[in-house]
């Protein structure tokens, strides 16, 4: 996957956090978040290491949790701000937490791939934990399903209490402050990473989506796609002229607006004529990708129809 499409990917997901905010959904949207990082070759390549870390981390908290000794050692733990040395005594994190401490102590400030890993932490038991949800249930234990969904509920919009550092006055959070935090500083870090690499490379922004009016062009992504050589546009030249008018790409044109102010033909509820110029657009623009990109235009039928460039390409 190109790198832009990466950033808007992980944008989108987390777009979608937020619509789904403290819902169950937007813990399943944390889900599909790490497995894509996971999987897309430049982000496994860029956090893999990091994550397994970070998953290392976890599961050795859950070590701790069983141990009745170690459980008591960590509640007795103890961080302070007042005393820096402190950090590097945490059973979790130690490398991070004494680089902090020693940030402390100087007064300095510390990189944000210091503190990724304790990011990532926000995250990783939520993927856990549906991951948990589809082993019970591909084993068909409902009992385990029903009660792990129950936590995934409640934790979804559950109060963190923030007690343990010396030196700051006690606070509380909601979860999904913490984790909203979470994204936005992985996302951060990922797109610096994108967005660095390509000023090194020197590479020109290309513009993702323009149409050309007079010449009658659709650039995307730079590639440049030919509507119509002929003096007289066809329908799909004013259907592009029609969305491509609008600052916000998503919009929607309607058939009957794209007749009155661009077709300069009478509609009269002659929706067929415009849902075959968009079928014929989507075949013309899938032939110069080869087959890549066969579905851009969206639209709909019927006297009250419409079009619009399917999202996936803005």
């Amino acid at each position: 996957m190109l790198p832009d499409k990466i950033k808007s990917q992980l944008l989108d997901y987390y777009q979608q956090f937020r619509a789904n905010l403290g819902l169950f959904k937007s813990f399943e949207i944390i889900f599909n978040y790490i497995n894509f990082i996971k999987s897309e070759p430049y982000t496994k390549d860029l956090l893999g290491s990091t994550i397994k870390y970070t998953e290392e981390q976890y599961y050795s908290l859950l070590d701790i949790a069983k141990d009745a000794k170690k459980t008591t050692e960590l509640e007795k733990a103890k961080l302070s701000i007042l005393e820096p040395t402190s950090f590097a005594q945490f059973p979790l994190f130690n490398k991070e937490l004494s680089s902090i401490g020693m940030a402390i102590e100087n007064k300095e400030s510390r990189p944000l791939a210091d503190a990724l890993p304790m990011y990532l932490f926000c995250l990783i038991p939520i993927v856990d934990g549906f991951q948990k949800i589809k082993d019970f249930q591909a084993v068909g234990d409902n009992e385990e399903v029903e009660r792990l969904i129950k936590i995934m509920n409640e934790e979804a919009f559950s109060v963190i209490n923030f007690d343990k550092i010396e030196g700051f006055n006690p606070f509380t959070l909601m979860s999904p402050q913490v984790v909203g935090t979470a994204i936005e500083m992985v996302n951060k870090y990922i797109f610096d990473h994108i967005d660095s690499q390509s000023f090194l490379d020197n590479e020109k922004p290309v513009e993702p989506l323009s149409f050309d009016q007079k010449a009658s062009v659709l650039y995307i992504h730079g590639r440049a796609i030919k509507i119509t050589l002929k003096n007289n546009p066809p329908v799909g030249h004013y259907i592009l002229e029609a969305l491509f008018q609008n600052e916000d790409l998503s919009e929607k044109a309607y058939f009957s607006e794209i007749a009155k102010d661009f077709d300069k033909e009478e509609y009269n509820g002659n929706w067929q004529r415009y849902r075959h110029a968009c079928e014929n657009l989507n075949q013309k623009i899938a032939k110069a990708t080869n087959n890549k990109i066969n579905d851009f235009i969206d639209f709909t039928t019927g006297i009250t129809g419409w079009c619009k460039i399917n999202y996936k390409y803005l």
